[in-house]
């Protein structure tokens, strides 16, 4: 994450890798292997199940796994407020208290791998206020067969993160970072026959998941399979030249000049105020020898706006 002060333009950059690019393939060495993954987890890739914000009412059907190679796994709300918005799996509340519990939700399987010993659930999630699952009972625990005794994970390891923006702490007073956090959450099970899997967790309000994804496999493991894994670096994003906003009647245009990783694709996002829960796309451009202009454009009459600050985010597809 850089902060840039450019003339009267402040620049929030989060070097963002994609959703899919923070959670990734568990490489389990030995054995057979399935997985079901969660993208894309919003109102369009969901639509017509959870309802609008807060997201107190009860979803109409859980949320099928989606990602191209899952099988039948399933996500579901158990209570409390949570709905697939613009761009997460965002929990809705008229709160703004640190630490409050938001929704509970579970992750389950009603047909998992045959000699099933290793699951490890991976979950992208935005903090709020600092927090992002519901301290201190909020974290997945398993649980095996129908039974509501809960396993807590055998290895718990934070693969990634990347900063999303500033609160003020109601301790201090000062501004602090928040993150979006990659969690993979393991278990190693003994030899006794699983015929269903449900991991169970609780994120506090104003959290927002990303993506998911929980992984079934036959290898044995006595360590984290994360344990030798290395994070993907961020992309490089620096802003370098600043443009004028213009207004034709209609719309506001601006083009400012980045300079990123040569020979890469970009997602960029933007946003007017930290504030906002949603980002707007600038569109995907091709950084070429690793300097690059955006063009950004909005209804309306944004040059004040503009010319004071713009938060900017990208994604290295």
């Amino acid at each position: 994450m850089q902060r840039l002060f450019v003339s009267i333009v402040l620049a929030v950059l989060c070097l963002v890798c994609s959703a899919t690019a923070q959670i990734s393939a568990p490489q389990f060495g030995s054995g057979s292997s399935v997985f079901d993954g969660w993208v894309n987890m919003n109102g369009a890739s969901f639509p017509r199940i959870s309802g609008s914000f807060p997201g107190s009412s009860a979803w109409t059907a859980p949320a099928g796994s989606n990602q191209a190679g899952s099988g039948d796994a399933e996500l579901n709300k158990l209570g409390g407020a949570a709905f697939f918005a613009t761009n997460t799996l965002y929990l809705g509340d008229f709160v703004q208290e640190q630490n409050v519990l938001g929704a509970t939700f579970r992750a389950s399987d009603g047909t998992p791998l045959s000699g099933i010993r290793t699951i490890v659930l991976q979950i992208q999630i935005g903090e709020a206020l600092g927090f992002d699952f519901f301290t201190p009972s909020g974290w997945p625990v398993l649980k095996l067969n129908g039974s509501n005794s809960s396993i807590s994970p055998s290895f718990t390891t934070r693969r990634n993160r990347y900063q999303d923006g500033f609160f003020e702490s109601p301790e201090t007073g000062l501004d602090e970072n928040v993150y979006v956090n990659t969690y993979a959450f393991e278990w190693s099970l003994g030899s006794t026959t699983t015929t269903s899997i449900a991991i169970d967790f609780s994120a506090v309000t104003h959290a927002q998941i990303y993506a998911m994804r929980l992984d079934q496999s036959t290898a044995v493991l006595n360590r984290s399979v994360f344990s030798a894994a290395t994070p993907t670096r961020p992309p490089v994003l620096n802003l370098v030249s600043i443009g004028q906003p213009s207004h034709n009647g209609v719309n506001t245009t601006v083009v400012h000049g980045f300079q990123g990783d040569a020979n890469s694709t970009y997602s960029i996002q933007y946003m007017e105020s930290l504030e906002s829960a949603v980002w707007t796309s600038a569109g995907t451009y091709s950084t070429g020898n690793g300097t690059f202009s955006v063009s950004f454009s909005a209804a309306g009459d944004r040059r004040a706006a503009w010319s004071q600050k713009m938060f900017f985010r990208a994604t290295r597809q």
